[in-house]
């Protein structure tokens, strides 16, 4: 499932020829043709153009639909191309071990996955012949609104642009480290 920045009340950051919300439904709507011709996978948009959803109705819609994999796409105006990855981390925790098992409390035991899915993608995106082009940045677990309330592994891509073009300029990458994902 990919879940676009913005809906029909907020048009999310102002860009240097746009906004986040358009520029992110357009890259989504790419990078889904893209998925569904290069996997067998399903890909389905959290919501449609014009709609305005909350972030519990998306993850309510997400989890009714049993999904594998959220991905929430944001846009940021920079001098730089670039990307960074985020998983969904609310707070510190230890895990009980003992001499054979190493236990994890149940609800945090998915961020786990969630950090293990970011990094198989991360793999994906910094694929050699894409280093020199934009940066890449390590996952950086946070809680993030955006990915509140999904069971399936959830991540944000946050892709950095100098102007609306940059964005097509993804697209490739992007759909090559999810399919990673997917074969995973």
């Amino acid at each position: 499932m990919l879940n676009p920045a913005g809906d029909a009340h907020d048009a999310g950051r102002t860009l240097s020829d746009g906004f986040e919300r358009g520029v992110t439904r357009q890259f989504a709507e790419k990078l889904k043709k893209s998925l569904e011709k290069h996997t067998n996978a399903r890909i389905i948009l959290t919501h449609n153009a014009g709609e305005t959803i909350s972030q519990k109705q998306k993850a309510n819609f997400a989890n009714r639909l049993n999904i594998d994999l959220y991905i929430s796409i944001h846009a940021s105006p920079s001098d730089h191309l670039g990307i960074d990855t985020y998983y969904y981390k609310s707070d510190l925790f230890t895990p009980i071990v003992s001499d054979q098992l190493a236990l994890y409390p149940t609800h945090q035991a998915c961020f786990i996955s969630h950090k293990k899915t970011a990094a198989i993608a991360e793999k994906g995106l910094v694929a050699s012949e894409y280093k020199t082009k934009y940066i890449v940045k390590e996952p950086i677990g946070i809680p993030l609104k955006n990915l509140v309330g999904v069971i399936a592994p959830t991540f944000t891509i946050e892709l950095h642009i100098k102007k609306t073009g940059d964005l097509l300029f993804y697209i490739k990458p992007i759909s090559k480290g999810i399919a990673h994902v997917i074969d995973k």
